[in-house]
C-alpha cells in the first residue's frame, strides 16, 4: 500500500516509487470489475470505478441489455404550481448505456398515475469516446401527483423504456415552424408562431435613428437544440439594422448618420408540450469581430441609444422577465430605483425597454454583452410564464436504491458520477449540513434572497461584501470590483452546483443563474462572427494550409492593438456629440472601468457557467463556455504570434509555445516541432501556474459538451499541454511551477504556490476524466501519474506542515545563490535523485532549513485527497485529509471504513463550511 511508502519519509534507506512502479500500480487498481451492472445497495460498487478503459465493451454490453421496466434513476423536484407541467432534469449515465446503436429511444418517467411518459432525451455532456452519452437531459410532460399540493417534494422514477425517437424535422426549417413542431401546442402558440414577424428588438441611437432585428423568421441564422415531443429549442442570431425613414439616412456616420448596424442578439426560444407559454433566453452583444467586412459589420467602440426593446408584435401577447430590473416599470424606464414591491412587473405590458430618461443616454460599453431570462406569453397567463421561466419543472436525480435494491444512477453512484469535467463523486446533503444547507443557499450572504433583492432593488451590497460592490448601472449590474484580478477567495471554487445537487432545490438553481448574469454582465470579452458563432482561431492563423501556422497578431484573452477587429476605430463618433451635449449617463464612470476576470481568476465567471449546464442542460450557458473556450485556444496556443521573429513573443503571454521553449530549453528561432515527444523535457519545473489550470479547466469542461468538430480540432492541444506538464515535472519535488517572484518565499527562492499546484491537478483530472479516459488508455494513465506525483509530494514532511497538518501554501525549490542546486526532497517520488538535484540546507543544530512561508492554506487541497484515493485507492490520503479537518484519534492505524467513517464524522462537524471545495473528498469519504 501506498501510505508503506510514504508515511515515513525520515527513512532515507526506503525504496522509492519509481514511476514505472506508480504505472503498474495504477493498472492494478484499475484491473477490477464487478458483475453488478447498477452497484449493489450497500454503496459497495468501487469495482467499476475506474473501468472505463479496460472493460467499456463488457459494461457498455451488459447496459444495452438492460430490462426494459428496470428503474435506474429518480428525478425529485419541490412540486411546481400547476396540475400538469414540463418534468426536465439531468441524469448521469455510465458508459455504454445511450445512445443505442438501434437509434431507438432509452428512457420513460413514470407519471404520478402510473403510466410511464416516453422521455424526450437531451445529450448535455459525452464521454471521451464521443458516442456515448455521460450526461442527459430527460424531458417529459407530467401530471403533479392528485394529493401534492405546492411546494412538496415528489419524485418520479426514471425506467429504460425503448421508443421510437420523434421524427427528424426537415432541413431548412425556419425557426416558427420548428417550434411548432412540439407535440400539443395550444392554437394560440401556433397562431403567435404563424405571424410574418411575431417577435422583434428595436432601440433608437442618439440622432433618432431606429434599428431592429427579427428574431424569429427573418434572423440571420438559426439553429436547433433541441427536439422532441415535449420541447423544442432553436437558437437564432440576428443583428440590428437600421430601419427605413431614419432622419441619419444618407449622412455621415460622425454627422449623426446611422450606425452601419447596432447590437447582436442570440435568442434562445422554446416551445413545450401543452403549455400556452414560449420562454426566450436573449443574449445581447457588441462585439463583431469584423470578420465579415462585405455585410458591414464592424465593432462600434462604446455605444449610447435612448432605449432597447423586446417587443411582441402580435396583439394580447406579452413579455416578462424573471428578475425585475430596476430600469424597467411597465416596460419603461423609472427615473429612480422604487421598491419592488410597489408595483407586479408580470402585468401584461408588450414592452420590456431599456428607456433613457429625460437627457440621459444609456451606455453600452464595447465588447460588453448581457443577457436576459424571459417569458412570451398571453395576457392573462404571466403566472404560467413565471413558471417557465423560472424553471419550476426542473427536477434533479437522486441517491437511491430501486425495488430490487439496485443503487440508482445518480451524482452518488460512482458508474455514473460525471459531475463537471472532473467526474467524481459528490457530497451528499446529510454530510455538507443537510436541512441548513439549504437554508445557506437561500439566505446568506449572497444566497438566493440576497441575490434577488440586489437585482431587483438595483442595489450594491453591505459593505465589503459580496457580491455587488456597485448598485446597477443602466443595464448592467457586475459582479465584484472594477479590478480583473482582484485578490483573494471569493468564488473560487471547484465544485459550484453541488450543493444544489445534493439539496435538490430550484431556488439553488435559479441561484447560479443570477450569479451567471452578474458575472457576464462584467466579461466584456463579446467576440462573435456575423453568423452568431464565436471567435475562431483558424478564421486568422496563417497560412490557412501550412504548418507551421501562426498568429499575426497578439491575443491575450483580449485582442491587442495589432488585432484587425477593427478596435482601433473606437470610439464611436456618436460619443463625442454625446459628451459634449451632457447626455452621457453618470454611471458610465462605474461601468467603463469594469474589467473581465483575468485567467488567473477565470473560474469566477466560468464556475456558474458549467453548473447551469451540467445540472440544467442550459442553452445559454453552453454557448457561453463555447465562446470562452475559444478565446482560450486563441490566447493559450500552440502556435507562435509571428513566423519567424518567434522571440517577439511575449514572455509573460501564456502560450503553449513559451511554456514549451521554457520546459524543452528551445532558443527563440525554434520551431515546436508537431510531435513534443521528440524533444528532451528539463524536469525541474516552469513557470506554470493557475492561469493555465482555468484555462485547461475550461477547455475540458466545454470538451465534454463540444461536437466532433471542435474536439478534433483543439485534441492535439490537450496533447501537447499533457506533454509539456509531464516533461517539465520536477523529478526533485512533483511539482510543476518554478518561479522566483516576490510573492513566492519573499522572492529569496525559486519556488511555487501549493494552491496552483492544487488547480492544476484539478484541471488535469478533467483532461484525464473527460478527454482521455475510455479513449486513449496510455494518456489517460499518463495524466494520473503526474497528478499522483504532485499530489504525494503534498504528503511529505517538507511540503506537509505537521505542526498545522496541510501542504505548506508557499515553497521554496531552488534556492538562487550560487551554483542554484535543485532541492531534492528526502525521499524522491521518482526514483534516485538526478545530478542536479541536492538535499536542503540545514540550519542550526543540524536542523532542515526547507523554505516555506504562509502556513497552511486549505481551501484548495481538499480535492488532492480525492484524487490521490481515486488514483490509488490507499487510504493514507484519508489520513491525510483527517489530519487536516481535525479527526480525533490514531488515523494511521484504523481500517479503511472505519478511517473513513471518523474523517466523514469530523467533515460533517463543519456543515456548509467550504462545500464547493470539499465535495469530492466527502464523497470520496461516503463511498470508499
Amino acid at each position: 500500500m501506498l501510505q508503506d511508502h510514504f508515511r515515513n519519509f525520515s527513512a532515507m534507506n526506503q525504496q522509492p516509487l519509481t514511476l514505472l512502479s506508480l504505472l503498474l500500480l495504477l493498472s492494478l487498481i484499475t484491473a477490477c470489475t464487478g458483475n453488478d451492472i447498477l452497484g449493489s445497495a450497500d454503496g459497495d460498487e468501487a469495482s467499476i470505478t475506474n473501468t472505463l478503459v479496460d472493460d467499456e465493451d463488457e459494461l457498455s454490453s451488459n447496459l444495452l441489455n438492460l430490462e426494459p421496466g428496470t428503474v435506474i434513476g429518480r428525478l425529485q423536484l419541490d412540486a411546481p404550481n400547476s396540475a400538469e407541467f414540463i418534468l426536465h432534469g439531468t441524469l448521469p449515465l455510465p458508459f455504454g448505456l445511450y445512445p443505442r446503436p438501434d437509434g431507438q429511444e432509452a428512457f420513460g418517467i413514470v407519471d404520478s398515475d402510473g403510466e410511464v411518459i416516453p422521455a424526450q432525451t437531451e445529450i448535455t455532456s459525452r464521454f471521451a469516446l464521443p458516442e456515448w452519452a455521460e450526461v442527459v437531459e430527460l424531458i417529459a410532460r407530467v401530471k403533479r401527483p392528485a394529493t401534492a399540493t405546492a411546494g412538496e417534494r415528489i419524485q418520479y422514477d426514471v425506467i429504460i423504456h425503448y421508443h421510437e425517437p420523434n421524427t427528424a424535422p426537415p432541413a431548412g426549417m425556419s425557426a416558427s415552424n420548428l417550434l411548432k413542431q412540439v407535440n400539443s401546442l395550444p392554437t394560440n402558440v401556433v397562431d403567435f408562431l404563424s405571424q410574418s414577424k411575431p417577435l422583434e428588438m428595436h432601440a433608437e441611437d442618439f440622432y433618432g435613428n431606429r434599428y431592429h432585428c427579427d428574431l424569429l423568421d427573418g434572423a440571420d441564422q438559426a439553429d436547433l437544440l433541441k427536439f422532441g415531443e415535449n420541447q423544442v429549442t432553436v437558437r437564432t442570431y440576428c443583428t440590428m439594422r437600421p430601419l427605413a425613414g431614419n432622419p441619419g439616412a444618407g449622412k455621415s456616420y460622425a454627422n449623426g448618420g446611422e450606425m452601419p448596424h447596432l447590437f447582436g442578439v442570440h435568442a434562445y426560444l422554446s416551445s413545450f408540450a401543452g403549455e400556452e407559454v414560449m420562454r426566450l433566453d436573449l443574449r445581447i452583444n457588441n462585439g463583431p469581430t469584423n470578420l465579415d467586412t462585405a455585410a458591414g459589420i464592424k465593432p462600434l467602440g462604446n455605444v449610447y441609444l435612448r432605449y432597447l426593446d423586446v417587443e411582441p408584435l402580435v396583439s394580447g401577447w406579452a413579455v416578462g422577465q424573471h428578475v425585475q430590473d430596476p430600469f424597467f416599470r411597465n416596460g419603461r424606464l423609472v427615473d429612480q430605483i422604487r421598491n419592488h414591491d410597489d408595483y407586479d412587473y408580470w402585468d401584461g405590458s408588450t414592452l420590456i425597454k431599456l428607456q433613457h430618461k429625460a437627457g440621459d443616454m444609456h451606455l453600452f460599453p464595447h465588447r460588453a454583452q448581457f443577457h436576459r431570462r424571459l417569458g412570451i406569453y398571453p395576457v392573462g397567463q404571466s403566472a404560467t410564464a413565471q413558471r417557465i421561466v423560472a424553471r419550476a419543472g426542473l427536477a434533479f436525480a437522486t441517491d437511491g436504491v430501486n425495488e430490487a435494491g439496485t443503487k440508482l444512477f445518480s451524482w452518488w453512484h460512482k458508474a455514473s458520477a460525471r459531475f463537471l469535467a472532473q467526474s467524481h463523486v459528490i457530497a451528499s446533503l446529510e454530510n455538507i449540513g443537510g436541512e441548513a444547507a439549504i437554508n445557506e443557499i437561500l439566505n446568506k450572504d449572497g444566497g438566493f434572497n440576497d441575490y434577488i433583492n440586489n437585482l431587483e432593488k438595483g442595489h450594491m451590497s453591505a459593505f465589503d461584501t459580496l457580491p455587488f460592490e456597485f448598485p446597477v448601472l443602466g443595464a448592467f449590474h457586475p459582479a465584484g470590483a472594477h479590478y480583473g484580478g482582484v485578490s483573494g477567495s471569493g468564488w473560487i471554487e471547484y465544485f459550484t452546483g453541488s450543493d444544489v445537487l445534493a439539496a435538490a432545490i430550484n431556488a439553488g438553481y435559479r441561484l447560479l443563474m443570477l450569479e451567471h448574469r452578474a458575472h457576464n454582465d462584467r466579461q466584456q470579452q463579446a467576440y462573435f462572427n456575423e453568423d452568431g458563432t464565436p471567435i475562431k482561431r483558424s478564421h486568422w492563423t496563417l497560412p490557412a494550409t501550412k504548418t507551421p501556422q501562426y498568429l499575426p497578431f497578439k491575443f491575450e484573452m483580449d485582442a491587442g492593438a495589432d488585432a484587425p477587429f477593427g478596435d482601433s476605430e473606437a470610439p464611436n463618433p456618436h460619443e463625442a456629440a454625446i459628451t459634449a451635449a451632457g447626455f452621457k449617463p453618470t454611471y458610465a464612470n462605474y461601468l467603463l472601468p469594469f474589467a473581465p476576470w483575468d485567467l488567473q481568476h477565470f473560474i469566477r465567471w466560468s464556475r456558474s457557467a458549467k453548473a447551469l449546464v451540467w445540472i440544467g442542460n442550459d442553452s445559454l450557458a453552453k454557448d457561453d463556455l463555447w465562446r470562452a473556450a475559444n478565446i482560450i485556444y486563441m490566447s493559450v496556443r500552440e502556435i507562435s504570434s509571428h513566423p519567424t521573429l518567434l522571440q517577439s513573443e511575449s514572455p509573460a503571454a501564456k502560450t503553449i509555445v513559451n511554456l514549451a521553449k521554457e520546459v524543452y530549453e528551445l532558443s527563440p528561432f525554434d520551431p515546436l516541432p508537431e510531435d513534443l515527444s521528440t524533444l528532451q523535457g528539463n524536469r525541474i519545473g516552469f513557470s506554470t501556474g493557475r492561469d493555465d489550470g482555468w484555462a485547461i479547466d475550461t477547455m475540458a469542461s466545454y470538451y465534454a459538451l463540444a461536437p466532433d468538430s471542435w474536439r478534433d480540432e483543439v485534441y492535439p492541444w490537450f496533447e501537447k499541454m499533457v506533454d509539456i506538464f509531464s516533461d517539465g515535472q520536477s523529478t526533485c519535488s512533483g511539482m510543476w511551477k518554478r518561479q522566483l517572484t516576490s510573492k513566492i518565499v519573499d522572492g529569496e527562492y525559486e519556488g511555487t504556490q501549493i494552491f496552483e499546484e492544487q488547480i492544476l491537478q484539478n484541471a488535469l483530472r478533467g483532461v484525464g476524466e473527460t478527454v482521455y479516459r475510455g479513449r486513449d488508455a496510455e494518456l489517460t494513465d499518463q495524466v494520473r501519474a503526474i497528478i499522483i506525483g504532485n499530489a504525494l509530494a503534498m504528503m511529505q514532511p517538507y511540503l506537509w506542515n505537521a505542526s498545522e497538518n496541510g501542504p505548506a501554501n508557499q515553497q521554496g525549490l531552488n534556492d538562487i545563490g550560487s551554483n542554484k542546486p535543485f532541492w531534492a526532497f528526502q525521499q524522491s517520488l521518482f526514483g534516485p535523485p538526478p545530478p542536479y538535484c541536492s538535499q536542503p540546507p540545514t540550519g542550526p543544530g543540524g536542523t532542515v532549513d526547507w523554505p516555506q512561508l504562509g502556513g497552511v492554506f486549505a481551501d484548495y487541497s481538499w480535492p488532492t485527497f480525492a484524487w490521490g484515493y481515486a488514483i490509488t485507492g490507499d487510504k493514507f490520503f484519508f489520513q491525510r485529509a483527517g489530519e487536516m479537518v481535525g479527526a480525533p484519534g490514531d488515523l494511521a492505524s484504523l481500517p479503511l471504513h472505519e478511517l473513513a467513517a471518523t474523517v466523514l464524522a469530523r467533515f460533517k462537524q463543519d456543515g456548509y463550511t467550504e462545500t464547493h471545495m470539499r465535495a469530492a473528498i466527502i464523497g470520496s469519504l461516503e463511498q470508499p
